[in-house]
């Protein structure tokens, strides 16, 4: 217990950086996207292009392990996405979708925290420093 506390103690302006930026996060999307007004039902943002592919994405893990092959697209068939790498390369991005749509069922709600929880992830370590 001792060596916990001594940690704390040696780190605790790395830890303080850290918590800093998640609350300075936190309050520029409350305030900047007014998250007190959305429906998290419906997706925050639809500009086309790499969007939709998000929704199929998280569809996919809501109703499947992974995004590579299901029955409920390409008809009258499947959709098999094996050949297609560039999804193969968003694996870390594929990840955090799928923790996302374990939490809720709700693709719009998933996709909405997936939306919000990549400032986090990106904020987070300019926060942590040595």
């Amino acid at each position: 217990m001792e060596k916990i506390k001594n940690h704390f103690k040696k780190n605790w302006g790395t830890y303080a950086g850290a918590v800093v930026v998640c609350i300075l996060i936190a309050a520029t999307l409350i305030y900047g996207y007014k998250l007190w007004n959305i429906d998290w039902n419906v997706p925050m943002t639809y500009q086309g292009g790499d969007d939709f592919s998000t929704l199929v994405n998280a569809k996919m893990f809501n109703e499947q392990a992974w995004n590579m092959q299901t029955d409920r697209m390409g008809a009258p068939y499947d959709a098999q996405f094996y050949d297609f790498t560039s999804s193969m390369m968003h694996n870390a991005g594929n990840l955090f979708l799928k923790v996302c749509t374990v939490l809720t069922p709700n693709i719009g709600v998933a996709v909405n925290i997936y939306f919000l929880g990549v400032f986090f992830l990106v904020g987070f370590p300019h926060g942590w420093h040595h």
